[in-house]
């Protein structure tokens, strides 16, 4: 209850006490400059360091110094490279993979169509027969068509 006095004054001396004891000044720039590295340095976001260090600082009416400023604005244009090189990455490993993917299926087609083409022959009169078919039901049918 002692720990402030301006209850017990007048509006006008209380208003001046206030403004007297009133801390005008913050951290220096070179504080804020130190807390940015820090947390740049320990791998924190651009957006992250922003809201956390840079955000207070300006929301108390003080200005960064342009060196921090910089700090800040590099990290960001690094992790957009980052993020660019990622997906730059990602879309020819995703090519790759496609061309991969579709060589092998022509691949397997070719064998496919090699496999049907050796098993199937034509015979004298034009009809195609299988290989390996031994049941003898084509010749069977034909003969009792002569007679």
């Amino acid at each position: 209850r002692g720990s402030n006095p301006e209850r017990d004054m007048s509006k006008r001396r209380s208003r001046k006490y206030l403004k007297q004891i009133r801390v005008d000044e913050g951290p220096a720039p070179s504080t804020v400059h130190v807390g940015v590295q820090i947390c740049l340095e320990l791998g924190a976001s651009a957006k992250l360091t922003r809201d956390m260090v840079l955000s207070p600082y300006r929301a108390a009416h003080y200005k960064a110094d342009d060196g921090t400023m910089k700090l800040v604005v590099n990290k960001k244009k690094a992790e957009k490279d980052t993020v660019k090189a990622a997906e730059e990455k990602a879309a020819a490993d995703a090519a790759a993979t496609a061309a991969a993917e579709a060589a092998e299926e022509a691949k397997e087609q070719e064998a496919e169509s090699s496999n049907n083409d050796e098993d199937t022959s034509v015979d004298e009169e034009g009809r195609s027969e299988v290989e390996g078919d031994d049941s003898g039901s084509n010749n069977d049918t034909d003969a009792k068509r002569e007679q």
